[in-house]
């Protein structure tokens, strides 16, 4: 697994992109109708790989949230709704046995990931490919401190009827061409960060 030190000094991203939030709220509680724009490919492609594991909410339904709001139908099947659910519940395991909570996490701890950058690699009217920089925090108890870290995905959202999806078949697709060519794992503020190619975030409006 990749590590990364942040450095002390601050270097201005040289590149932003604004993402958007969808236009309504689904059943699963999760915003949906981005617009038919590369921003909006990537509006969608960053909502879903935001996570906020806190309180009565567990990673099995935040998972199976993300799932039926935005994997691509052509992707959907009882099988991998299964594989969701089996792989958010030992995500929920691992959690209870480092922080010792039964079922409701304790007051002052989490578990959440956001997005807090964006290279893309392909685009097309129908279909974006994008390397998304996520930073995952952890917080094990009120009185201890947020032990944090960056991850990087590969991910491909296509058009599917009127909204945004991932697109499993895309990605894997995705990920063989994209083979030694992925961006350095490198915080907004690092000058490697505009070396790499990322653009930062600015809050969906």
């Amino acid at each position: 697994m990749p590590t990364y030190t942040a450095p002390d000094d601050w270097t201005e991203p040289q590149q932003w992109i604004s993402l958007q939030r969808g236009t309504t709220t689904d059943p699963s509680g999760n915003r949906v109708g981005f617009p038919h724009t590369t921003t909006g490919a990537a509006s969608l492609l960053a909502a879903a790989n935001t996570t906020n594991v806190e309180g009565g909410r567990t990673a099995a339904a935040q998972q199976l949230a993300v799932y039926r709001s935005y994997v691509s139908p052509d992707d959907q099947s009882s099988a991998a709704e299964t594989r969701v659910r089996e792989h958010g519940e030992q995500t929920d395991q691992r959690l209870r046995a480092r922080i010792g909570y039964s079922s409701t996490m304790p007051s002052g701890t989490y578990m959440r990931t956001h997005i807090v950058g964006i290279k893309i690699v392909q685009e097309s009217p129908n279909e974006v490919t994008a390397w998304l920089l996520g930073r995952a925090t952890l917080k094990t108890s009120s009185a201890t401190p947020e032990d944090g870290s960056y991850t990087r995905t590969l991910a491909v959202a296509r058009w599917a009827g009127n909204d945004w999806k991932l697109s499993a078949q895309g990605t894997a697709r995705a990920l063989q061409q994209q083979l030694g060519t992925a961006p350095g794992i490198v915080a907004p503020g690092d000058a490697a960060f505009n070396q790499a190619g990322w653009a930062a975030i600015r809050q969906a409006s």
